[in-house]
């Protein structure tokens, strides 16, 4: 299915990101250093309301995290954008202390709940909890704040869910509507069912190509492969003896290929092959690619059925979108918000 069609049903999961990301705990600020220099001079106080406040020290926590975090990415925040950053962090800030104080107790579970699940993901993901840790920080932030971006995260969204989606069903006709308005969307490309055979010409430690005569080593011994696949051995046997792909290997090599998804001097070669048939040896990017041909598959319309969950929450979010503004100037106008701090 075309991805761009389910950005808006992930809006209410972004929203939890977006308005979460920015309100760091205390214990962060005081592993930052900047509680310490609240111990010397007043925190300024910024934005006020009912059961709301929000500070200069806040805001600096979030600025220094959003830029860490676009560095991370190798974005540079310029000094000169500062100032137009700061008034959309000071906003979140702002409304994401609003919802959070909206939570009931299993609303805080959901959070919770959440958090614990996204951190076994990312766990079972990367592979060992070093790893995670890696990750976090190469993300700017530290632990605890990451964890509670992630708690915050799920609390929001089931604030928003019973506030401002409530009761609110998609009507059946809708869905329908949007299923034959946006059927390009709805359909596979077509793919290719293949065994790859891989074999590495560059040194996976240092990434630079191998020698020459390791080189031809390799070509030899990819030879050799093919002609016992010709020969009639099982490909996928063969895959999981000699593959150097991680991967695929212990599947005997199996992959599904979508057109436009791989490099052309791959595809096209690829693409060709009939049912059956074994490729020539190709040598493409990081190595050397063998492949026999499994299944060809047509580009194909997914039925209502198989999509009607994702355009059901497509249309849910949009609803949300819709919503959204309304309910959080009703929270801000609730509270009494005031901005008495200067950017």
């Amino acid at each position: 299915m075309n991805e761009t069609y389910l950005q808006r049903s992930r809006l209410y999961l972004a929203l939890g990101t977006c308005l979460c990301l920015l309100t760091p705990s205390k214990s962060d600020a005081a592993n930052s250093g900047l509680d310490g220099f609240g111990d010397l001079f007043p925190d300024e106080t910024l934005a006020t309301g009912k059961n709301l406040k929000v500070t200069r020290n806040e805001l600096d926590q979030s600025y220094i995290y959003i830029k860490a975090n676009k560095a991370s990415q190798g974005i540079v925040i310029r000094e000169a954008d500062r100032p137009q950053l700061e008034a959309q962090l000071l906003e979140k800030l702002i409304t994401t202390k609003l919802i959070i104080d909206r939570a009931t107790k299993a609303e805080i579970k959901e959070g919770e709940n959440f958090r614990n699940q996204q951190i076994k993901l990312l766990k079972d993901r990367l592979g060992s909890d070093a790893a995670m840790e890696r990750h976090i920080i190469a993300s700017g932030v530290t632990r605890e704040y990451f964890f509670k971006q992630l708690f915050e995260e799920g609390a929001v969204k089931a604030v928003i869910q019973r506030e401002v989606k409530g009761n609110y069903m998609v009507p059946e006709s809708e869905i329908r509507k949007a299923y034959q308005e946006n059927q390009a969307a709805f359909t596979e490309p077509q793919s290719i069912r293949i065994q790859r055979i891989f074999i590495g010409r560059i040194s996976p430690t240092t990434g630079i190509t191998l020698p020459e005569k390791m080189l031809k080593e390799k070509q030899i011994r990819m030879e050799g492969i093919r002609k016992r696949a010709l020969s009639g051995e099982d490909f996928g046997e063969l895959a999981k003896a000699f593959s150097e792909d991680p991967l695929t290997r212990l599947r005997g090599g199996e992959v599904v290929v979508t057109k436009g998804q791989t490099k052309p001097e791959f595809e096209v070669p690829a693409f060709r092959l009939k049912v059956g048939e074994v490729s020539e040896i190709m040598t493409i990017g990081a190595g050397l690619h063998l492949i026999k041909m499994l299944e060809h598959r047509p580009a194909k319309l997914r039925s209502l059925k198989e999509v009607e969950i994702a355009i059901r929450r497509n249309l849910e979010a949009k609803y949300l979108e819709q919503k959204l503004p309304a309910y959080l100037d009703k929270l801000k106008a609730q509270a009494g918000v005031k901005i008495v701090g200067r950017l």
